[in-house]
C-alpha cells in the first residue's frame, strides 16, 4: 500500500499548522509577561510542532493505514485543544473586550440589534430547533470529510481541511487582537435585554456543551459560522448533499444570534472570512502540487 500523493510529505495545511504554530509563539515571546504560564504555552506549542513533524516522518517512510489516517486527521484533532488553549491567551494583547465597539457596529448596521428580533419569537419548540442546529456544528467536518475519506477522494479532502485549519487558525489569532465575549457572557453590559432559553433534553445538553467548551472572547468572528459557510461552499462545489448542507448551515447561523452567543455582525464576518477562505485555499493546493509536480489524481490503493 503506498501514500496517497495528494497527502505529501509536507503541504499547505502542515504549512498553515506550523505557521499559526510560529505567529503565536512569537505573540507569546513579546507580550507573554501580561499572562500567566506563557512558558507552559511555548511549550504546548512546541509539543504541537513536534507532533505534527513525527507524524509526518512517520508516514513519509512508512505504508500504514493507520499512520495515514493520523496524517491526514492530526490537524482536525486538535482544532479543540487549540481553541481552548486560546481561551488562556486571550488578554495577551487587549485587557478588555470589545464588545462596545461591536454593538456600535451593530446597531449602525442594522438599526437595532438582531438578537432581541429572534428572542422575541422564543418559544420552547423552536429553542430545542435551534439548539439542535447549533449542535450540528459538530458533525459538519467529518459530515463531508468521512465520506471523501472512504471514497479515497483526496484532493477534495485535502481542500475541506486546509480551508477549515486555515478559516480557524485566521479567527483563533483575530480573537488575540481583538477578544469580543458576546451576548450570553455580559449580559449587564446589553443595551438590551436578554431572554433565559430554556426547553428540552436538546436544549440542555447544548447549553451543557457550549458552557464547558466555550472561552469568552471568542465571538467576532463567529468561527462556527466562518466553518460552517466554508464547508457549504465545498459541498456544494463537490455536489454533495448540497440540500441539506443548506439548510443545516442556514439554521445553525440563525441559532449563533437566536441563542445569544453571537452578535448580527459575528455572523455576517464570519460567512464572508469562510467564503473567501473556501475559494481561495484549493487554488493554493493546486499551485503547491504544480510547484512539486504531483499528478493532478492518484489513484491508489
Amino acid at each position: 500500500m503506498k501514500t496517497p500523493k495528494t497527502f505529501f510529505f509536507v503541504e499547505p495545511l502542515d504549512l498553515a499548522f506550523f505557521a499559526y504554530l510560529t505567529a503565536m509563539s512569537i505573540l507569546l515571546l513579546i507580550f507573554g509577561e501580561n499572562i500567566p504560564n506563557a512558558t507552559q504555552h511555548l511549550i504546548i506549542h512546541a509539543g504541537f510542532f513536534a507532533t505534527a513533524v513525527l507524524i509526518l516522518v512517520l508516514n513519509d517512510r512508512r505504508s500504514s493505514r493507520l499512520l495515514l489516517f493520523c496524517r491526514i486527521w492530526y490537524i482536525p484533532f486538535l482544532y479543540f485543544f487549540v481553541f481552548e488553549e486560546v481561551g488562556q491567551i486571550i488578554h495577551m494583547i487587549q485587557p478588555n473586550f470589545c464588545d462596545p465597539w461591536v454593538l456600535d457596529l451593530e446597531a449602525r448596521a442594522f438599526g437595532d440589534y438582531p438578537t432581541v428580533w429572534f428572542q422575541y419569537l422564543a418559544t420552547p419548540w423552536l429553542t430545542e430547533i435551534m439548539s439542535l442546529f447549533y449542535m450540528s456544528y459538530y458533525f459538519l467536518i467529518p459530515g463531508l470529510g468521512l465520506p471523501l475519506y472512504f471514497a479515497r477522494k483526496w484532493d477534495e479532502l485535502n481542500d475541506l481541511i486546509l480551508t477549515t485549519s486555515v478559516t480557524f487558525f485566521f479567527c483563533y489569532l483575530h480573537y488575540i487582537f481583538m477578544p469580543v465575549a458576546g451576548p450570553i457572557f455580559i449580559p449587564e453590559r446589553l443595551p438590551f435585554d436578554l431572554v433565559s432559553l430554556s426547553a428540552g433534553p436538546f436544549t440542555m445538553f447544548e447549553q451543557w456543551i457550549f458552557f464547558k467548551g466555550s472561552i469568552q472572547g471568542a465571538a467576532f468572528p463567529s468561527s462556527h459560522v466562518a466553518v460552517a459557510v466554508a464547508i457549504l461552499v465545498l459541498a456544494v462545489k463537490h455536489k454533495r448533499a448540497i440540500y441539506v448542507f443548506s439548510v443545516v448551515v442556514t439554521g445553525l447561523a440563525i441559532s449563533t444570534v437566536y441563542n445569544g452567543y453571537h452578535y448580527g455582525v459575528d455572523v455576517i464576518y464570519g460567512a464572508i472570512i469562510g467564503l473567501v477562505f473556501a475559494l481561495a485555499s484549493p487554488g493554493l493546493n493546486r499551485i503547491w502540487k504544480r510547484l512539486w509536480k504531483i499528478p493532478k489524481q492518484v489513484k491508489r490503493w
